[in-house]
């Protein structure tokens, strides 16, 4: 069975080399083999690597955003706020560390390169350079509703801030009063009343 499901799964990966070489399959030996060889796999490794890993990092960080909404409904946004000024201050100190020390390297984030917005394959973050790390802040602070601002940490994603659960959930509307429930059988012939006037 183990064999069977290797085999085809084999089968599969060897389709998508060839199906998704299109026209530009034969690169030219100019190029290091190693690229020619990453030109060929790019379409199995797009859709058995990268996909799945994009998928699981979808999942942690709609964790994340998730647990987060309730932290600041369970803490509190004098807790949340605290913990913000302290990664505020700690951030302070490395900046002062490095004024003081001549500035030694240009000031850099420490995010990875993988993690930026950027396009470019490398960021120069490893030369000359004195990183501060700012992962650690990574949450939203404040949702004013009737504002309609939000106040977040630099390493919060366009992401986090327009899932759903980042949303405050919309008020509910009133009920509307019901009707009066009419007589379906109303009496034919009413008694007359003794007392009324003729």
């Amino acid at each position: 069975m183990l064999l069977a499901m290797l085999t085809f799964f084999l089968a599969v990966v060897v389709f998508t080399i060839f199906a998704g070489a299109g026209p530009n399959a034969s690169l030219s030996k100019e190029f290091p083999w190693q690229f020619r060889l990453a030109a060929a796999l790019r379409t199995p490794v797009l859709m058995f690597i990268v996909i799945p890993l994009s998928y699981i990092q979808g999942l942690r960080r709609t964790y994340r955003t998730w647990s987060g909404a309730r932290a600041r409904a369970a803490l509190g946004e004098a807790a949340i706020m605290a913990k913000h000024d302290a990664d505020v201050q700690a951030i302070i100190a490395k900046v002062t560390a490095w004024n003081k020390a001549g500035r030694p390297g240009k000031l850099r984030t420490a995010r990875p390169s993988w993690a930026s917005m950027s396009t470019k394959l490398g960021s120069g973050k490893d030369v000359d350079t004195y990183k501060v790390e700012i992962r650690q802040m990574n949450s939203i602070l404040r949702v004013d509703k009737e504002g309609l601002t939000v106040t977040a940490e630099p390493s919060v994603t366009m992401g986090e801030l327009t899932r759903p659960n980042t949303k405050p959930k919309p008020e509910p509307k009133p009920k509307p009063n019901p009707k009066p429930k009419s007589n379906p059988n109303p009496s034919p012939n009413p008694k007359p009343d003794p007392n009324q006037e003729s």
